[in-house]
């Protein structure tokens, strides 16, 4: 099958514009060919060729993609292919053999999922706040506990696959599988030791007990209804001597220490999370659940307290605080729309974000939990 995509400088073709500008930002990725999915016959198209930019001073004026054409980045304009978006570029698409898919029981992620365009971006720049703050490595577990090297690694909730491309990268010879009720991650063209799966976390999973070296979920479990039984069927896939990372944050603790506007919304919350069966406060009571379930041994926890708003701390946390307090005004950016009908208004919303940066709470602090088990 063959697809000829619109000029993508026709003002009149405002979809293929956005869809577009959503391929330059992936152009961040890892490599420059990007691959997005149709749902209907679960094939991927494969984007050869996107557009032409010419690396001068003046091209940032004449980006067709951008309604603020003076925040386009260089490294955006440098990872350009060398085609020309002025000709009419041909995709042509295929079957994707290292796509499976199950099929989803309801919606199981409480708010935006990462195939939005902005969700994405949230979560990739918080991802790369915490790599920022690990000095670049993948997790807060010791670096030796990957001795011998891993061979079949699980990413649960992968997202846009930030950590599932790292740590795929990391081990060339390991299996990947990223599982995601979203196929975001397709968006750019997987690792050749790379999988993805569409799969819901609230039911039994679609892979063998004890059978992963590494299992991995990050932000996950604190949207998820029912975690600490979902918490355990993911438990269940580590091999006898693999090990089970998990990471989410605690939002109680921002209600706890938050001024009174930002403890009210992150109440409110906790409320809706737990209205769905959630717990906004789930990554502070992880280790304990793998405590209970008697399979595990040497379960260590790293717990990070982040200042939102405090000058005065450690510059490390300071910036780790930076990008956690952007992670959050993303967070709200459509809670209006979405929950105006439980209480956020626009006006508590904009009183929200002025307290978050009025810098007279700085004491208030965002509890992110990262625990690390071996199963014995």
């Amino acid at each position: 099958m063959r697809i000829e995509c619109i000029d993508v400088l026709n003002p009149s073709c405002q979809s293929e514009r956005a869809k577009c500008r959503q391929r330059v930002r992936a152009l961040k990725s890892r490599t420059r060919r990007l691959q997005a999915i149709s749902f209907a016959d679960s094939t991927v198209v494969n984007v050869d060729r996107i557009f032409d930019f010419a690396a001068s001073d003046s091209l940032a004026d004449r980006d067709p993609l951008t309604s603020q054409p003076e925040q386009v980045e260089r490294e955006e304009i440098q990872r350009a292919p060398q085609s020309i978006c002025k000709t009419r570029t041909v995709l042509s698409t295929k079957r994707n053999p290292l796509v499976r898919r199950t099929p989803m029981v309801g919606t199981i992620y409480t708010l935006r999922t990462a195939d939005d365009p902005a969700e994405k971006m949230r979560l990739d720049e918080l991802y790369m706040a915490f790599r920022e703050y690990e000095n670049s490595q993948t997790s807060f577990a010791p670096q030796g506990l990957y001795d011998p090297a891993p061979r079949r690694i699980l990413d649960l909730g992968c997202g846009g696959g930030s950590w599932a491309f790292d740590i795929a990268s990391q081990f060339p010879n390991a299996e990947l599988i990223a599982v995601d009720a979203s196929p975001t991650i397709l968006e750019t063209q997987l690792l050749k030791n790379m999988q993805f799966q569409m799969a819901d976390v609230t039911q039994p999973l679609p892979f063998q007990p004890a059978s992963f070296d590494i299992v991995h979920a990050r932000l996950l479990f604190m949207h998820v209804p029912n975690a600490s039984d979902a918490l355990r069927r993911a438990a269940e896939l580590v091999k006898p001597g693999g090990w089970l990372f998990v990471e989410d944050f605690d939002f109680s603790s921002v209600v706890r220490t938050g001024g009174p506007v930002v403890s009210q919304v992150m109440g409110l919350w906790c409320d809706i999370l737990a209205a769905d069966g959630a717990d906004a406060s789930f990554g502070g009571k992880m280790q304990s659940v793998i405590e209970r379930m008697g399979e595990f041994g040497d379960i260590q926890r790293q717990r990070v307290l982040i200042p939102t708003d405090d000058p005065n701390a450690p510059e490390d946390k300071i910036r780790l605080g930076v990008g956690a307090k952007n992670a959050v005004k993303g967070l709200i950016a459509d809670w209006v729309d979405r929950f105006s009908e439980r209480g956020m208004t626009k006006e508590l919303i904009e009183r929200f974000a002025a307290e978050m940066d009025s810098g007279e709470y700085p004491d208030c602090e965002l509890e992110y939990d990262f625990v690390w088990a071996r199963r014995t």
